[in-house]
């Protein structure tokens, strides 16, 4: 389909056409099953737009056609068990001072579960909120101004954990508000981060993993929890 695309007019796309692209790029070996279903979903995305500005548009369905998960992508991806996490976060301990944006971001995916986007459309100023009633802080997540949420049910309130209360994240978001950043993150920077994961502690971190910001999230919950629980929690307030 893509390769004759050139000399053939999106009129001429048909269903079973488009049936056979899919079933071309199911059967490549290599990309990941999520990056085949994005392709076919793609396709018909723009047959979709096509059909809503010109009458002589295919009606394309992209209906049965992605390869169906055979267990949830969490399984897929497989979460950090509680060593692994206490290593990274050893790792990440060492970078506090040369690059504080690094272990705080490491710390909070891990506590908190957020998203790396949301993490990094944090404003110090306004976004860390106390609430009287519980005495517990939290990051207010919202889609108001230029920050965006991936569903209406992305807007919330995310709980600091005490533990990173104790290691001084008050004092990291009062020194981003000092400084006058409009972000809590340099966001750039962040993702230079996702590289050093991988590396970070190799030989306590298994190798069948694909250790990223997303690994870190999805391993949060209560296996963070379960690791402050220990005597010898990882995150501590700075001597």
């Amino acid at each position: 389909l893509l390769a004759s695309a050139s000399t053939r007019l999106v009129s001429s796309i048909t269903q079973s056409r488009f049936a056979q692209y899919a079933a071309d790029v199911n059967a490549a070996e290599g990309p990941a099953p999520k990056t085949k279903s994005m392709c076919i979903t793609t396709g018909g995305t723009f047959f979709k737009w096509c059909a809503s500005r010109y009458d002589d548009a295919p009606a394309i369905t992209t209906d049965k056609l992605k390869i169906k998960r055979q267990a949830p992508e969490r399984d897929e991806r497989g979460a950090f068990t509680l060593n692994e996490l206490r290593a990274i976060l050893d790792a990440a301990a060492a970078l506090r001072t040369k690059a504080p944006h690094k272990f705080w971001i490491t710390a909070l995916l891990t506590f908190t579960g957020m998203r790396v986007e949301e993490l990094c459309q944090l404003d110090p100023h306004a976004d860390l909120k106390l609430d009287a009633e519980s005495g517990y802080w939290y990051f207010a997540i919202h889609g108001r101004g230029d920050n965006s949420v991936k569903t209406l049910a992305g807007w919330r309130q995310v709980p600091l954990h005490p533990a990173l209360i104790t290691a001084g994240v008050l004092r990291y978001v009062a020194g981003m508000k000092s400084a006058g950043a409009g972000k809590l993150f340099p966001c750039r920077a962040t993702s230079s981060a996702v590289t050093e994961i991988p590396t970070i502690a190799p030989m306590e971190i298994s190798p069948a993993k694909r250790p990223s910001f997303l690994t870190l999230r999805r391993s949060s919950s209560f296996r963070s929890s379960s690791m402050m629980m220990k005597r010898n929690s990882t995150i501590t307030a700075p001597a």
